[in-house]
């Protein structure tokens, strides 16, 4: 019956639950689900999954934002040309619009290189424990993530250049397991739109760190 209607007028069918038979006759399938990770953010996503007149998209995390209705942020692999350059901060010749990962097995030097770029920096904090004990950091520069909702809350303000950074400083990746961290990346590289690196700092043991290595384009040890 839905399909006869739609021939002569669209027809929007929006369902809770799997529906094959539907998802068989429709022009157009929009998948929107969400889950809860082990830190208890909700993360949602949406992905298209059948069109008749494109093929099947990326799944792409988004939230629901006062004022902007569904905000999603555009995977990193869509942007522009390479640009290396030399960042004084850093001290390391680096591709900018890239994620850099800053490693030590001491608190102190972590804090004393991410002293030197704090000024130009915004640090986000995920979960109970980060790398930037030691760093003076004014509180309308630290986030705290304690919804995923904060992440989109931060990409907004930065978006309407309400804040603006040459960093973003990320602490607490060692806190997220492998299985999730996929989803939390998707968004901190989406941040790159509107800083120049998005820099990962942890302190702990070499063979701990390690782990992130796979997702930086550059690693510095401290």
């Amino acid at each position: 019956m839905l399909y006869q209607i739609s021939k002569e007028k669209p027809v929007i069918l929006v369902a809770e639950e799997e529906t094959p038979r539907v998802a068989y006759i429709a022009d157009h399938v929009v998948h929107v689900w969400y889950r809860k990770n082990s830190l208890g953010h909700i993360v949602r996503y949406i992905q298209l999954e059948k069109s008749r007149l494109i093929p099947p998209g990326p799944r792409y995390i988004f939230d629901i934002v006062e004022g902007f209705g569904l905000f999603y942020l555009k995977p990193l692999k869509f942007r522009g040309d390479e640009n290396w350059v030399e960042d004084s901060g850093l001290g390391k010749v680096v591709l900018i619009k890239s994620g850099i990962c800053i490693h030590s097995e001491s608190l102190k030097n972590i804090a004393e290189l991410l002293s030197k770029i704090h000024s130009e920096a915004i640090f986000l904090k995920i979960g109970p424990w980060t790398s930037f004990r030691g760093v003076k950091i004014t509180p309308e520069k630290l986030f705290v993530a304690q919804t995923f909702h904060d992440f989109f809350k931060l990409a907004i303000l930065l978006h309407t250049q309400q804040l603006r950074a040459k960093y973003i400083v990320v602490g607490g990746l060692l806190n997220i397991p492998d299985g999730e961290i996929d989803d939390y990346l998707s968004v901190l590289y989406a941040y790159a739109d509107y800083v120049d690196f998005v820099v990962f700092a942890d302190v702990g043991p070499k063979e701990e760190t390690k782990r992130l290595e796979k997702y930086c384009d550059e690693v510095i040890y401290v």
